[in-house]
């Protein structure tokens, strides 16, 4: 669980967000960047939840191939569009030390809450991998995914 020291670092990212954000964005919700970071947002989610349910699915009824398969694309994806989002997205996540662990540990790579989900290479390496705060990282991503978009909508809702 997240400890004072995370959660003070959760406040720090989303402050840095806050202060860095384009000016425009804070007078003027109808700034194309904002409407195209909704765009992102969603469709960043809508793989993320099927990611999650691939994940839940393997851990309930054991990996088939066809899991493995859409692990890879959706692992493929995350890959790809995460770093475009990620700055904005840690800065509602609740960081746990257990996740750059989990990455360094296994996988020789430091991950966040999100990257732990996607750092292995395949389903049944992620599960062998579980270390007991899989649903927690979980909880926690989507929970950071959620409310940056409830910060897009507020955006967005400002100019109507």
């Amino acid at each position: 669980m997240a400890t004072p020291l995370a959660w003070a670092s959760s406040f720090a990212n989303h402050l840095r967000v806050v202060l860095t954000e384009p000016k425009d964005l804070f007078e003027s919700a109808n700034h194309p960047l904002a409407k195209d970071r909704k765009l992102l947002q969603a469709e960043f989610y809508e793989k993320f939840e099927d990611l999650i349910d691939v994940i839940t699915a393997a851990a309930q009824f054991g990996t088939k191939p066809t899991l493995e398969n859409t692990y890879v694309d959706l692992k493929n994806y995350m890959i790809g569009h995460y770093e475009a989002i990620r700055p904005f997205v840690v800065a509602y996540l609740k960081t746990d030390p257990e996740d750059e662990h989990f990455g360094i540990t296994n996988f020789g790579k430091r991950t966040d809450a999100f990257e732990a989900l996607w750092v292995a290479d395949s389903l049944e390496t992620l599960l062998a991998a579980d270390d007991s705060y899989l649903i927690d990282r979980i909880t926690r991503s989507r929970e950071a995914i959620c409310l940056y978009g409830e910060h897009l909508r507020y955006l967005l809702a400002r100019s109507e």
